[in-house]
């Protein structure tokens, strides 16, 4: 309830903004707690100069700290947070159900 009063406020009062993810520069793989103080550097996902936008465009990217990841490379370390690029492509919505386990 809190997150769409809040939404429905910034909807109103800022219609033009724009938010953006950023992710640890190393893709995330070192298991950090969303309350752990993250020590690294950090880069965007999505938007203009994000990893999303220079793996689609086939570009290296700097992920903090002078390190330079070819296209390859960060769809790699980013695989977890990127769009598949896969057979999933041409579907909008993807939905996986597992049965329930029989009852013993």
């Amino acid at each position: 309830m809190v997150g769409e009063i809040a939404s429905r406020v910034l909807r109103h009062t800022v219609p033009d903004l724009e938010c953006g993810l950023l992710v640890p520069s190393d893709g995330g793989m070192a298991g950090y707690s969303a309350y752990q103080d993250y020590g690294g550097h950090l880069c965007f996902l999505d938007g203009p100069g994000g990893v999303a936008a220079a793996v689609a465009d086939r570009q290296a990217i700097d992920v903090g700290g002078g390190e330079f990841l070819d296209a390859v490379e960060a769809s790699r370390r980013f695989a977890v947070w990127l769009p598949s690029t896969g057979s999933l492509n041409s579907y909008d919505v993807f939905i996986s159900c597992v049965p329930p386990a029989p009852s013993v």
